[in-house]
């Protein structure tokens, strides 16, 4: 067992230092009268039976898949199952038994010559098992060298399975209630399952614990005590009242039950189960006693919408359900009956278990539902309600659902409110509806063709079925045929009666996202404000403030509610998390989100991360992250590879290989997407002029800039606006290097220019080279005006660099120098950006690197010698000397004698 790997697994940290729980096995054992064997046997013989104890228990543990984290005379063991944990503790107890046997034969056993030196008594435990939420967390290199473990635990569960040891006789296993329900559960999986017996000793009172304890014993016969532990002063076994000495006023109790009986049966009764607004609920896969198996899917996706409408329920994902599974080491087709939603709910934090049936009854169809206690597996309610024939099936699920939330604490206003007719908000035609469960699980899995195929299928049975042109919608956008997800978007809109309240903000949501960024981010917030537990809608509303108007700031807060284990996505989650921090330049938080991400399994193509590696200048696990981003075969990857690569060279100052990297995908362009191909060729170009344009230079600069204006007409809804970036950003090019008119080409060719603030990537475009157009014409003041600072909203790093050109230009130097080497530390910022498939990353690397010399030039100008040579180091230590372009030596030179030349 890796057991490295699983500590990583484990361990989640969150960026405000607080540490995410996770539900787990605990195991704690301990050798019975060890003290007095000691005595017995003497340190030497004591020391021996003691490492040949430990390499037998660890081998156990090994087999038994179970994790070490703390050992005195027994361990402290973590597993993943409670059976688990269990077969350990039979087995070790075996193992003991045989281990006492040979120490009775040892030739050096002590002084005694009593021929067994412990008594006669074989060797055994205490064992106690509990399952629990706990906290674990990995100490540092350091603190373990000082005597640390190397992975902490804690949380209640932990002193809870302590108690239980303590509590136990020699020889004995004791298990709390929930891990005994779920051990004997799996008890077929344990080796001589058949002879072992399954005790229930009653509740105990544990000293400092307010609720008593219901405890378990397993063991075999001849082996095990099989008796119930007597109490002691921690732990007092909880008699029946009338067994217990201080019976008083028994009178008393009569009357009072005389007059409390008939008071509650006139009031509503309180949910039997502790559930709160916005508990979590894991809905069962439907148990079809019909015989008729094309209803599985349909009405289980029915009663799920059904229950999705409440904002007091949640209903645990069907994504998530099966990566639980899969945490839990079952097949991907485990059918999740009673028991495995039991276990799923108890380790993914949900409160209640909703397990759907549907049958036939004397001739009538039975919709019917139980909530169940994922802790005892018990039935709290249970609701149903019958209907002639399959087509009252959904009407049914309706009203045993209405009834399920009201009993789970739902005010009967609120679902009133927000309940509609299933007929009304899916389809009447079952096949229609078992079309529409079949293409949600294919996108749920990433097959878009099938998904397509499904909902294809599902409108043309019912061509009014709106949650099915919402698929059609979320299939087109993800394979980025944005035309046709906006006319899906359109239908499903037309029809917005035919879909739940929920489902409406939804759709309106991703028609927004066709929309501008804007508009996303106020689609996204609607739906999230008023259903703050639809999870994606969150993970999108964070998506777009860190991609489209670079809300770092706001996305980590956002994310920070999808920081969850519930969540399915919750590796995704943590992905854009990082690339929020490392847009806010707190790298380290960023790399070790981004490694969290990846141990949780993130499918990202990683891009970002290498970013943050070479952010960090570890360039080495730079170019390592890139190549596997590189493998990963995502739309867009063949440029953002040249993107990324081209800034790791520039930001070492290697720009021979910059340029040979972005000539040689120049030869290989078919690899780009059609209306990016543009970029490949300005790329070189960025390269090249970072410090200025030849003519030969600022000629290929208009003739790529001619060529992207006549692009330009005609083309598709959404990729319009990446060509006109690219006409931006070619004229800004050609601006910074004196080229004016190919700028007011530029703004002349491209309609609507002035309307570009729901744009933020080409507002910022415009802005900047409208500054550079002012700049050149030695208006300064006009262009610092447009320029807003990157701290604000909205802003690109791009805009700083151009306001720091242009205070060097006007002579600003008391302003230009603090901005400099402001610039200068926006390494995370520089790779965060999300611009354009990355065109802009070069540039921003160029720019942040270059500010040193930059901050040089401004403190040489105010007299400070020492400023000047420490910001010529920096941009040593970054770009060293013998890689120079002459046009910066040329300038490092005109810094001399002010500053001593760097090394």
């Amino acid at each position: 067992m890796n057991e490295e790997h699983e500590a990583r697994e484990q361990v989640e940290p969150r960026a405000d230092g607080a540490m995410v729980p996770r539900v787990q096995t605990l195991l704690l054992c301990d050798l019975a009268d060890s003290t007095a064997l000691v005595e017995r046997l003497g340190d030497s013989t004591a020391a021996e039976l003691i490492r040949k104890h430990d390499r037998l228990a660890r081998d156990l543990l090994h087999r038994h898949h179970g994790r070490e984290i703390d050992k005195t005379d027994g361990f402290l063991a973590l597993f993943e199952r409670p059976v688990q944990a269990t077969a350990f503790a039979l087995e070790y107890q075996k193992v003991l038994r045989r281990l006492g046997g040979e120490l009775a034969l040892h030739p050096d056993a002590g002084q005694d010559t009593d021929p067994d030196p412990i008594g006669g008594a074989a060797l055994s435990a205490r064992v106690g098992i509990h399952v629990g939420e706990v906290v674990l967390w990995e100490n540092s290199a350091s603190e373990v060298a000082g005597g640390a473990k190397r992975v902490d635990v804690e949380g209640l569960a932990k002193p809870m399975a302590a108690r239980l040891m303590a509590l136990a006789l020699p020889g004995q296993i004791l298990l709390s209630g929930i891990a005994f329900s779920l051990a004997q559960r799996a008890a077929p999986e344990l080796d001589e399952a058949a002879g072992l017996r399954w005790l229930t000793h009653g509740r105990y009172r544990f000293k400092g614990v307010a609720a008593p304890m219901l405890v378990h014993e397993v063991g075999q016969p001849g082996l095990a005590p099989l008796r119930a532990p007597p109490s002691t002063a921690k732990a007092q076994r909880d008699l029946p009242l009338w067994r217990r000495p201080a019976v008083i006023a028994f009178e008393a109790v009569v009357l009072l039950a005389a007059i409390a009986v008939p008071l509650a049966l006139s009031l509503r009764v309180a949910p039997a189960i502790a559930f709160g607004e916005r508990d979590w609920v894991v809905v069962a896969e439907l148990r079809n006693l019909t015989g008729e198996s094309q209803l599985d899917e349909s009405l289980e996706t029915a009663f799920r919408i059904s229950l999705e409408q409440s904002r007091h329920v949640n209903v645990l994902s069907d994504l998530k359900l099966r990566g639980t599974l899969a945490r839990m080491q079952k097949p991907a087709d485990t059918h999740i009956d009673r028991g495995i939603a039991s276990e799923i709910a108890l380790r993914d934090g949900a409160r209640a278990v909703i397990l759907p049936t549907v049958a036939e009854v004397g001739g009538r169809l039975r919709i019917s539902a139980e909530v169940i206690d994922p802790h005892t597996q018990t039935t709290v309610y249970a609701e149903s309600a019958d209907g002639v024939g399959a087509q009252s099936a959904l009407e049914s699920i309706d009203s045993v659902t209405h009834t399920l939330r009201e009993k789970l604490g739902e005010t009967l206003a609120s679902i009133e409110k927000d309940s509609a007719p299933l007929p009304q908000v899916t389809t009447a035609n079952m096949d229609a509806l078992r079309a529409y469960a079949l293409g949600d699980r294919a996108y749920q899995a990433g097959d878009l063709k099938q998904a397509r195929a499904l909902f294809e299928q599902a409108l043309q049975l019912d061509s009014g079925f709106a949650l099915a042109l919402t698929g059609m919608a979320r299939v087109n956008f993800r394979d980025m045929d944005y035309d046709a997800a906006r006319a899906a978007v359109d239908r499903a809109l037309a029809l917005i009666d035919r879909l739940t309240p929920r489902d409406a903000l939804y759709t309106k949501a991703w028609g927004a996202s066709l929309q501008t960024p804007a508009a996303a981010i106020t689609g996204w917030r609607t739906l999230t404000e008023l259903y703050p537990d639809h999870l994606d809608g969150v993970y999108n509303l964070a998506m777009y403030q860190a991609t489209a108007e670079h809300r770092f700031a706001d996305c980590l807060k956002t994310t920070q509610r999808i920081d969850l284990p519930i969540y399915a996505a919750q590796d995704d989650a943590i992905y854009l998390k990082a690339h929020c921090e490392l847009g806010l330049n707190r790298i380290d938080a960023a790399l070790a989100d981004f490694e969290r991400a990846r141990t949780l399994g993130v499918e990202g193509v990683g891009f970002i991360h290498a970013g943050a590696h070479a952010a960090a200048r570890d360039f080495p696990k730079a170019w390592a992250r890139l190549e596997q981003a590189r493998q990963s075969q995502a739309r867009g990857a063949a440029i953002e590879y040249v993107e990324s690569a081209t800034s790791f060279h520039l930001d070492v100052g290697d720009f021979a290989q910059a340029a040979a990297l972005v000539a040689q995908s120049a030869a290989a362009s078919e690899e780009v997407p059609k209306h990016f191909t543009a970029g490949v060729a300005l790329q070189a170009l960025v390269v090249s002029t970072l410090d200025g344009a030849s003519d030969a230079e600022q000629e290929q600069l208009r003739a790529l800039l001619s060529e992207q204006l006549r692009a330009l007409p005609g083309q598709p809804f959404r990729q319009a606006r990446p060509q006109a970036a690219l006409v931006l950003l070619t004229a800004l090019i050609s601006a910074r290097s004196g080229d004016v008119e190919s700028g007011t080409r530029a703004l002349a060719g491209l309609p609507g220019v002035d309307e570009l603030t729901d744009y933020p990537l080409h507002e910022a475009l415009r802005d900047c080279l409208r500054a550079e157009l002012e700049r050149a014409a030695g208006r300064h003041g006009a262009a610092l005006a447009m320029l807003p600072r990157t701290s604000q909203p909205r802003a690109l790093l791009l805009q700083d660099a151009t306001r720091l050109r242009v205070l060097m230009e006007a002579g600003r130097h008391q302003e230009a120098a603090p901005l400099a080497r402001e610039l200068a530390g926006q390494r995370g910022r520089a790779y965060a950006e999300a611009n354009l498939y990355g065109l802009l990353t070069p540039l921003n690397v160029g720019s942040i690197d270059i500010a040193w010399l930059q901050a040089a030039e401004a403190h040489a100008a105010l007299g400070d010698a020492q400023a000047t040579g420490e910001a010529l180091r920096h941009l040593t230590a970054l770009w060293p000397a013998e890689r120079w372009p002459e046009s910066i030596r040329q300038r490092v030179a005109r810094l001399q004698p002010a500053a001593p030349a760097p090394p």
